[in-house]
């Protein structure tokens, strides 16, 4: 009620859901955490739609669990024939519809003796066939879009780095806590985005700015505002101090940065975008500064910002493909 397209209800839904899936499948998430103690090498195997999960998946396993990871895209999989032993684990990530070269890559690994598990964003009976557990953010008669997955499996992620280093209590109350913060602030985003959203709209190119765990958010922005508003979308990375006089911006390019708070490089970047003359340079920031004209301010959430972050980025593709006289809901759930 009050929503203009099921996909901004969806993206509303987001705080709430963080706060649900921390009362979700915390048994799944136990047993996927144990498999790590006897796990000689962890891959996580992600299909055409997840890769950028699985980069900040892996960085938070890193990061909180110290558990490293190697990435490895199903496809990627199947043409090099790779070789899994019984001491490894598998674990699948699928934000999308379950694609046949993810079950195959799935069915070979455990066929060669390794651990599976998987998680995603809509049930899938064959799943349940190849990994155990399966840890599922929605069911079969109710999907999710691969926007409200992105965001869902991030959170799976942290509660199960939490849960390997014994203290899933941490995570839950992480996620509750953030769930909550983004559900009192989701309005001031909202209205923010909708007002940001004529600054970009006539745009011919957007470059989104990330920095280190922020970069595949930048990769996963760029995507979406691509998908819904057909603009020419790229997700870039700024080493601190390093000039972006690499790619060409012009009146007609809208840069957008993801700030988090103390991060003086990100600011100094900005700063020589806007100093290019591009049309619009915005910063989705977790505090306010005087080195941006256009910024949304998400609340502050330490190593979750590539959740608070990608929420208004989510939003202002929405807003700009409403502007546009499109049907977001028809780019997104029909595909």
């Amino acid at each position: 009620k009050g929503y203009r397209h099921y996909l901004e209800k969806e993206i509303a839904f987001e705080p709430e859901m963080l706060q649900i899936i921390s009362l979700g499948d915390l048994i799944g998430i136990e047993l996927l955490a144990t498999s790590f103690d006897t796990a000689d090498q962890v891959y996580l195997l992600c299909d055409s739609s997840s890769y950028n999960t699985a980069l900040v998946a892996s960085h938070l396993l890193g990061d909180i669990a110290r558990c490293p990871t190697r990435i490895l895209p199903a496809p990627d999989f199947l043409r090099t024939k790779k070789q899994m032993y019984e001491d490894d684990l598998v674990i699948g990530i699928s934000c999308g519809r379950i694609e046949q070269s993810f079950l195959e890559a799935l069915r070979i690994s455990k066929a060669q003796g390794a651990q599976v598990a998987a998680t995603t964003g809509n049930g899938s009976r064959e799943l349940h066939l190849l990994a155990q557990p399966v840890i599922s953010l929605g069911l079969e008669k109710r999907k999710l879009s691969t926007m409200g997955t992105f965001v869902g499996q991030i959170g799976l992620a942290l509660l199960l780095a939490h849960a390997i280093r014994g203290n899933v209590d941490r995570g839950i109350n992480e996620l509750t806590q953030l769930g909550s913060s983004l559900k009192g602030s989701f309005r001031d985003i909202q209205t923010t985005a909708h007002s940001v959203a004529t600054s970009i709209y006539g745009s011919k190119s957007i470059f989104f700015f990330g920095r280190n765990t922020l970069y595949p958010i930048a990769m996963e922005s760029a995507l979406d505002i691509k998908k819904l508003a057909d603009i020419s979308s790229l997700g870039l990375e700024r080493a601190g101090g390093d000039r972006i006089t690499y790619v060409a911006i012009t009146p007609e390019t809208t840069c957008i940065f993801f700030v988090p708070k103390g991060d003086k490089s990100s600011l100094r970047n900005a700063e020589e975008a806007t100093s290019l003359g591009g049309r619009a340079v915005i910063g989705i920031c977790e505090s306010e500064t005087d080195s941006l004209d256009i910024q949304i301010v998400v609340p502050e959430s330490r190593h979750l910002f590539p959740i608070t972050g990608m929420l208004p980025a989510q939003m202002l593709a929405y807003e700009v493909s409403v502007l546009m006289g499109w049907n977001p809901d028809s780019l997104v759930y029909n595909n």
